[in-house]
């Protein structure tokens, strides 16, 4: 197939019997026509961007370890970890000795025994269980119920900067494909420039210097081609491993866009004020602190432990002072502790404590203070990215018209080629800054709903 390629870029410039004095041009032109051939014959499967969200969700490696460190919130939680239910323990025990005794008695006995052996066996239950601590035990509960909501809020921030990646690299890479495709037509009126020029020349009816700026302009349309191809490989790696996947996977993003309607910005604040994720997160960070004051200052009171138990002791012995001994029985008791002075630790933790119940707060202030000032600004750029999308689409199509004209009027011979170039460079920046628009627009409105926590509501 580069054969043939080939050949047909050789007939294309047999004319003018100038190929051989630039060799360059024909090996970057194999090179563009292959590029092009290769591109528009094999084709890939299209992901949208909701399936890209799917994976992303399932897969992306900071999600997963977030969803990890969840579950071990999760099994923190419980009255049982919160040292509110009673402990048990069974013990059990056999001892075995073979030694030599020799006894002599006050009473003038002697016992003398080589080799007497002695045993003993014991097993025991024991119950212990705190009654009252201080109410520390309760708030540990508290505590790793609210540790636990947190972890999830900590979970769904992950998910939304994963997603925020997601969505500016999945646009990223579907207006590089779209940029792909207007270079490509680019490459081809610029072929057909060319064309144009060698055929005049062949009549001598077109200068040299005007077959040589079309030939330079169709090598630099060319090179900006692969570069962009490059470009538009490199982001789908970069997708696939934002989404935790093989990185050589191909796929082709969705281009279409589909933009929804939001809401005034004082709906969208309030919105955020209830739902952003950094917001609920700093919440609970607060109720945390608080706890963890409330824990310090359970140590004051006294504590109350009850306990019972059942145990059984037996030992026996070939000779010495008892052959066997034997006992069992149930036990109760009621233990009570309460530190008096502690060298004013405890007192110092609870300022300490307090002073960070105030930080926390401080730092909720000022973070509701950064999202208001956040979605004012991505309001802002929202709405002007919108305006300025909704101007490159009429700036579009007046540079088609120009394209258009200038095209017939080169046919023609009332325009010249350099005139051409330049309405043709003219439609190639107009398409790309309505790229760029679109894509800038879409990116603007999922900052807007991950700001006020509506992302993961709306399942984009």
């Amino acid at each position: 197939m580069k054969s043939n390629i080939e050949t047909n870029i050789r007939k294309m410039h047999s004319r003018s019997g100038k190929i051989a004095d630039y060799p360059w041009v024909l090996s970057l032109l194999i090179i563009v026509f292959s590029a092009v051939f290769s591109t528009t014959a094999i084709s890939k499967d299209i992901m949208t961007l909701e399936e890209a969200v799917k994976i992303t969700l399932a897969n992306n490696y900071s999600v997963i370890m977030s969803k990890k460190s969840a579950e071990i919130a999760d099994n923190n939680r419980g009255a049982g970890n919160a040292g509110m239910l009673p402990k048990l323990d069974i013990t059990a025990g056999y001892q075995y000795n073979n030694k030599d005794i020799d006894l002599e008695l006050a009473g003038g006995n002697r016992i003398k025994q080589d080799g007497n052996t002695d045993r003993a066996y014991n097993y025991a239950a024991q119950l212990s269980w705190t009654l009252f601590d201080g109410m520390a035990m309760f708030i540990t509960y508290d505590k790793n119920e609210a540790l636990k909501e947190k972890s999830d809020i900590e979970l769904q921030v992950a998910m939304e900067n994963s997603l925020r990646n997601l969505y500016s690299a999945y646009f990223e890479s579907a207006r590089l494909r779209q940029e792909i495709n207007v270079l490509k037509s680019s490459l081809q009126i610029s072929r057909n420039r060319l064309q144009k020029t060698l055929d005049k020349a062949e009549f001598g009816n077109a200068p040299k210097i005007e077959t040589l700026q079309a030939r330079v302009d169709l090598n630099a349309d060319s090179s900006q081609y692969l570069q962009t191809e490059l470009a538009y490989k490199n982001s789908i790696r970069n997708l696939n491993f934002i989404m935790g996947r093989d990185v050589l996977l191909e796929f082709e993003p969705d281009t279409s866009v589909t933009f929804i309607t939001l809401f005034t910005l004082k709906e969208m604040k309030i919105l955020a004020m209830q739902a952003n994720t950094s917001i609920n997160s700093a919440i609970k960070t607060k109720e945390i602190s608080a706890f963890d004051r409330q824990l310090i200052l359970s140590a004051i009171y006294p504590r109350i432990n009850a306990n019972a138990s059942w145990s059984f002791n037996k030992s026996e012995a070939d000779a010495g002072y008892m052959l066997s001994n034997q006992s069992s029985g149930l036990g109760v008791g009621l233990n009570l502790s309460w530190n008096i002075f502690d060298g004013l630790k405890t007192n110092t933790a609870a300022e300490n404590a307090r002073l960070m119940e105030e930080i926390n707060e401080t730092t909720y202030q000022q973070l509701i203070s950064q999202v208001d000032m956040s979605m004012t600004n991505a309001y802002d750029t929202w709405k002007r990215r919108m305006k300025i999308y909704q101007l490159e689409e009429d700036n579009l199509e007046s540079a088609e018209l120009n394209f258009q004209r200038s095209e017939e009027l080169y046919k023609l011979g009332r325009l010249t080629s350099i005139e051409l170039r330049e309405a043709q460079l003219n439609l190639v920046r107009s398409k790309n800054r309505i790229l760029n628009a679109r894509y800038q627009a879409k990116i603007s409105e999922t900052e807007l709903l991950l700001l006020s926590g509506q992302m993961m509501k709306l399942g984009l």
